[in-house]
Parts: C-alpha cells; structure tokens; sequence
C-alpha cells in the first residue's frame, strides 16, 4: 500500500536518510520541521505521525493529543534520545503507539512503522469477511474496527482496539502480560509490564461495562 507518512524534525541528516528508505517502500514522506508547521497539518489525513523533537518542543504533546481526537486510529511514533517511565506513561496516554530511542537503525524504525500502519490499516482493505464479536455488552467489528454498545459507538485509539480484540478473541482464557505485550505491541522488550497495566485501566475507564479480570502476579482474563 502507498502510505503517507508527517515526519516532524529538526535533524536535516534523519529525515533525507528516513526519506530514502520510505521511498524504497513506495510511502509518502511530508517533513515538517517544527511543531508550529505540524499543528497547521493535524486535520489532515496522513497514515503515520512521526515526531523527533526535543522535550521542550513538544509542549506537553498538545499536537499529539489534538491528532488523536481528531482521528484516534491514526498511529503515531516518537523518536527520543531518552524517555524515562513516567514519560513513557504519558505519552502512551495521549494515544502515542511506539516509542524509539537514539540511537536506532534507519530499517528499525521502518519496520516497527510497518507493524502499525499494517495492524492500522490491513483490515480496512481485507477481501476477506469482517469478523464481528458479540463480547459482553459490546459488538466489535475488525473490519471497521468500531466498538458499538446498543446507540454508544466507543472512541478508542489503535492501541486500546487491539487490547479489546485480544480479549474477546480469548474469551475465558488467562492471558500473561507478556503475552499482550507481544500481541500489542509486537517486540516485548521495548515495553515494560506497566504499559499493559496503563493501557488495560484506560479501556476500562473508557468501557465501564467491561469485565476484565486481574490475575495479580500474572496478568489478565476477559470474563465470558
């Protein structure tokens, strides 16, 4: 697929060497060098959001936010020299969906922006039949990737659908942190337990009708 990809950066060297590779995959690259030029771009369409920016510049991730309640499926990257847990927490909460430090590889970066536009975007141009669940209260379409319970459609980010997925696709069965992690996010060692915990408590505050079981020490169990 063509995608089209906003990289917001500084570093003149990253982004014509970013540029190559993503020519290579046939995306569409949009620099944008500060945040000022990317706030003027978020209502916007592209598949991907990557920011390399200082701290400073982010300004407490206002830009990431607005991105996310005007399209909450779009995914988005951020590059940092160090990120460290509380951080890490925050940005997640603002719907961020990976998080690569310096120094990384160039394929590194494509590849895991390759996991999130494929685990984004695949179900939209599937041939196969939508799968639907009925889990709990809720319907949950894969295809649309829309959560309905009876007139209430759900706003979760990418991430947060995955989760939910997960669990109505193992229904009853206990489900080890680790495991979600693999699932969700891919590559478990860039994560720690405390993102899975992070990311179950925001579907159930988003979901409060949601039956998920904690299994201390372990992890997770969807009730039937």
């Amino acid at each position: 697929m063509n995608f089209t990809v906003y990289l917001v950066s500084r570093d003149d060297t990253m982004s014509r060497i970013l540029a190559l590779y993503m020519q290579k995959e046939g995306w569409n690259l949009k620099l944008l060098p500060n945040i000022k030029r990317a706030s003027e771009c978020i209502h916007e369409s592209p598949n991907l959001w990557i920011f390399d920016l200082e701290k400073t510049e982010l300004v407490n991730y206002e830009a990431i936010h607005m991105i996310k309640i005007n399209n909450p499926l779009t995914p988005i990257m951020l590059v940092s020299s160090k990120v460290d847990s509380t951080e890490r927490l925050m940005t997640l909460e603002l719907g961020v969906d990976d998080i690569i430090e310096k120094p990384f590889s160039p394929k590194e970066l494509i590849i895991r922006a390759l996991r999130l536009m494929d685990r984004t975007y695949r179900p939209l141009y599937s041939v196969k039949k939508q799968q639907v669940h009925n889990f709990q209260n809720y319907i949950i379409n894969e295809g649309s990737r829309v959560v309905v319970d009876h007139d209430e459609t759900f706003q979760l980010t990418s991430k947060e659908f995955d989760l939910l997925t997960l669990f109505a696709r193992n229904k009853g069965q206990a489900l080890s942190r680790e495991q979600i992690l693999i699932n969700i996010w891919g590559m478990s060692e860039y994560c720690n337990d405390r993102v899975v915990d992070d990311l179950v408590r925001r579907l159930r505050k988003k979901m409060c009708a949601l039956r998920i079981e904690t299994i201390y020490g372990y992890g997770y169990r969807a009730c039937v």
